[in-house]
């Protein structure tokens, strides 16, 4: 790179030099008729320009870059074949593949919420063996000595019958097979069961 540079630095200066001999000898030329021709230099926007009084040799671009650096994205491996494999290019291996990779992305995924997932606020709890104080609870209405209803057997249904009013025609379900008689619920007409 530094040769580059040396060379670069070496090559205008040279042609410089060779522009300022040519300026020189063509400001006058004398004719056979002893005519002088002036010849007017004009300035060219120079493409670079070299400060030669500084102690060190400094070459600065006066002229912008025209060529603007038009970055691709990298395409990895990865990405193509995910994209082969979606077009439907891919054959049937590609496929398993890219679904073992799937899979095992989910399964980073999974573990990893897992195991960033937020400790609960410590409360200080009282060891197991220790006794707890109970807390003033109301007293519970006292038992009468009536057998409670039997829970029902998981699995079945609730044993029930449906009743037709025969005043209003309102149907409604009955849970309790031992009535004989109950009210309707909307017209408050007796219904014999």
């Amino acid at each position: 790179m530094a040769v580059i540079f040396l060379y670069l630095v070496v090559s205008l200066r040279r042609s410089n030099r060779e522009e300022e001999e040519e300026i020189l000898s063509a400001s006058i030329v004398v004719s056979e008729d002893d005519v002088e021709i002036m010849v007017e230099i004009e300035a060219d926007d120079a493409a670079i320009a070299i400060n030669l009084d500084a102690e060190e040799l400094v070459v600065q671009s006066v002229v912008a870059p025209k060529l603007a650096i038009v970055e691709e994205p990298e395409v990895t491996l990865e990405q193509s074949l995910a994209a082969k494999a979606e077009s439907g290019e891919g054959n049937s291996r590609l496929e398993r593949r890219m679904k073992r990779k799937q899979q095992r992305e989910l399964v980073e995924l999974t573990e990893q919420m897992i195991n960033n997932v937020p400790q609960p606020p410590s409360i200080d709890l009282p060891p197991i063996d220790a006794e707890v104080q109970p807390t003033d609870l109301p007293a519970l209405p006292p038992v009468d000595g009536a057998p409670l209803p039997p829970l029902p057997m998981p699995g079945m249904t609730v044993p029930q019958k449906e009743a037709k009013c025969v005043e209003c025609s309102a149907k409604f379900t009955i849970k309790d097979l031992r009535l004989t008689k109950v009210k309707c619920p909307i017209c408050d007409a007796v219904v014999q069961l």
